[in-house]
């Protein structure tokens, strides 16, 4: 029966350690839904990036060249479009987060520079602009509210408190550990630890919250602990990792440690170009959307 359910185990009339539990039971695994087409019309997209869950568990999505936000519902059902007010250029939405108080904060890659606005679209702050030099993945740490972002031509992280006041950098160009090439996505777990897709050296490296380096996974390749171009990013609430490994056309699930766990997709309902991911709260597996080649969106159940 489709639903959540409550299992008690017990031996000798006496549940276990752990009893109850529930379970949550699916109508299917794999691909749910795929939603959007290339266009400018309400819920088309176009060169679309960043996806994110929103408090209400709806999707919101970066619809970069269209230079507005999109949001859906989990099967796909358009919900509303924000457009940004309050501001004197045009802005070209690539990834988003947001703040315990609401408080969206979107890169915009042409400009480099980071956004905070409401969720009407009212802009209320700028930032990084002539220290960011083109911002994709953005993140905000569960820990202090600071705000990361991707630099992914300047090849490290930019570290921002709220009102736009720079923290500090880390990273820089290179191959060695703590060093970077072409950074995509960012995820930051709840001790603070962030993890950034280092796109051009086919790996995840992780780092404390200050920037220190402390391990990394993955390598060039098409196996279970390989990767080509990974892209977006994601963490559940369990710290497992969820990486599009866009050069692959498929999505992996690893332990935060980088033990791999699974391939997302399947070879019967793969992703094309998969660019950014998140994953619903759901537990004890949440839903895993991805966006797809800037004009698809696809929903998977675990």
């Amino acid at each position: 029966m489709v639903g959540n359910h409550e299992i008690t185990v017990s031996v000798s009339k006496k549940p276990i350690t752990g009893s109850p539990v529930t379970i949550r039971v699916i109508p299917q695994k794999g691909l749910i839904c795929k939603f959007g087409r290339k266009g400018s019309g309400e819920g088309d997209l176009d060169d679309a990036w960043g996806v994110m869950v929103t408090r209400d568990g709806n999707i919101r999505v970066c619809d970069r060249n269209n230079e507005r936000l999109q949001t859906f519902t989990l099967n796909g059902k358009y919900q509303s479009t924000t457009t940004f007010s309050n501001i004197s250029t045009t802005v070209s939405p690539d990834w988003s987060t947001v703040s315990e108080d609401g408080t969206i904060f979107t890169s915009d890659g042409t400009v480099g520079q980071v956004i905070g606005h409401d969720e009407f679209g009212r802009v209320l702050r700028c930032f990084g602009k002539g220290v960011i030099s083109y911002c994709f993945g953005i993140a905000m740490s569960p820990m202090d509210g600071r705000v990361y972002v991707v630099d992914n031509k300047g090849h490290c992280i930019h570290i921002y408190d709220q009102d736009g006041n720079y923290c500090k950098s880390f990273g820089c160009e290179g191959q060695g550990q703590g060093q970077l090439c072409k950074p995509v996505g960012i995820a930051i777990d709840g001790e603070g630890k962030a993890f950034v897709s280092d796109r051009h050296n086919h790996r995840i490296q992780v780092f404390d919250a200050e920037g220190q380096y402390l391990y990394s996974f993955g390598s060039e390749g098409s196996g279970d602990n390989q990767m080509r171009y990974p892209s977006g990013i994601a963490l559940d609430c369990d710290g497992n990792v969820y990486v599009c490994d866009k050069g692959n056309n498929r999505v992996m699930k690893y332990e935060s440690d980088g033990k791999f766990i699974g391939r997302i997709d399947s070879e019967d309902n793969t992703v094309d170009d998969p660019r950014s991911i998140c994953v619903t709260d759901d537990r004890p597996l949440g839903y895993v959307v991805t966006n797809s080649k800037g004009k698809n969106i696809q929903v998977f159940s675990q």
